[in-house]
């Protein structure tokens, strides 16, 4: 796979991710299960998602089989976000001290890796809701995410620190 399109999945990725994770709405599910963690940050994102969620017209069987994927990959993303944000903050701490260039290299490099495995996760868990949709409920999410996507590049996304 090139860089370039490496580069773009992770865009994508990150763009979307927010919005995948809250696939289902909250009046269909029992609480618990809505989200991989982080909740304050995520609640500001679900009430955004959710509209163009009930925009789709999911079935009760398209609801339950999507809350499957979720549950599924739900352990493995609160594990991945954690080692991401710690490597993060590992990252942040060896640039601000006296280290040499390449140890902030290299922590760079591990949290580049761990990164890619959450995106990749979250990617994979896209993928397996999308096999949930119809053709047009997928046309539907992919004018969505379009959408959302220039919102993005525009400067309407929720603030967080700056991604190294």
């Amino acid at each position: 796979m090139t860089v370039r399109r490496v580069s773009l999945i992770a865009v994508a990725l990150v763009a979307f991710g927010g919005a995948i994770a809250l696939t289902v709405p909250s009046s269909l599910l029992p609480q618990p299960s809505l989200s991989f963690g982080q909740n304050n940050r995520r609640e500001t994102r679900s009430d955004e998602g959710m509209a163009w969620l009930q925009e789709l017209d999911l079935s009760s069987d398209q609801v339950q089989r999507i809350q499957t994927v979720r549950r599924r990959y739900q352990p493995q993303m609160m594990e991945y976000r954690e080692t991401v944000q710690q490597a993060r903050q590992e990252f942040v701490a060896v640039m601000a001290s006296e280290a040499s260039s390449d140890e902030v290299r290299q922590k760079h490099r591990q949290y580049r890796a761990l990164k890619t495995k959450l995106d990749e996760a979250r990617f994979e868990s896209l993928l397996e809701i999308r096999e949930v949709l119809t053709p047009a409920q997928r046309v539907k999410l992919a004018e969505k995410m379009q959408s959302r996507r220039a919102r993005w590049r525009e400067g309407d996304r929720p603030s967080k620190p700056p991604t190294p």
